[in-house]
């Protein structure tokens, strides 16, 4: 039995190695690769995402709303593919966005949405 009880804690003390190990490497700091494919992939977009709490004006360029392709809008936190087709739609339908806060009139992007994305839009 102590076999058994000293292989459990083994495993359980290796899962626990791992899972800090892989926050420290992999929690604070994450690559984002985006292609522009409206320019035909010709040019690319490489940008690091830091962590919200090592976020400032400086290391985080802001993506403009009004000219914003998919995958670039698709980047931003709380925007998936579903949502930034969205807002390319609306845009196509009712024009420009005058201010950052008229995003919040694509269906899906309420209050939560625009105050997880508000410091890295711009118009």
């Amino acid at each position: 039995m102590n076999k058994k009880i000293f292989s459990a804690i083994a495993v359980i003390s290796a899962f626990v190695i791992f899972g800090v190990w892989y926050c420290i490497n992999y929690s604070s700091i994450r690559s984002v690769h985006i292609e522009n494919i409206s320019n035909n992939g010709k040019d690319s977009i490489d940008k690091s995402e830091i962590s919200s709490e090592n976020r400032n004006e400086e290391t985080v360029e802001k993506i403009n709303i009004n000219t914003a392709n998919e995958v670039e809008l698709s980047a931003l936190n709380g925007i998936g593919a579903k949502r930034a087709a969205d807002i390319v739609e609306y845009r196509k339908t009712n024009g420009e966005f005058k201010d950052i806060e008229s995003i919040k009139n694509v269906d899906g992007i309420g209050e939560g949405t625009f105050n997880l994305i508000k410091e890295y839009i711009t118009v």
